[in-house]
């Protein structure tokens, strides 16, 4: 939860990067059965978050 946190607050290209990362992360503790029950959705979560993200312009890079 703490990367997506950053990701409120980053430009979207980090923004991306930390719910990339915290996807990545979820996604493993899942297939090893280590998230809790109340922790089941996050995957999803950070699979929506990512796509909420706005695109990157030509004028920010």
């Amino acid at each position: 939860m703490s990367l997506h946190k950053v990701s409120t607050a980053a430009e979207p290209p980090r923004a991306r990067a930390a719910l990339r990362d915290a996807l990545a992360i979820t996604e493993v503790l899942a297939r090893e059965g280590k998230l809790t029950a109340a922790q089941q959705s996050w995957p999803q979560f950070f699979r929506d978050a990512s796509a909420k993200v706005p695109p990157e312009t030509a004028e920010a890079r």
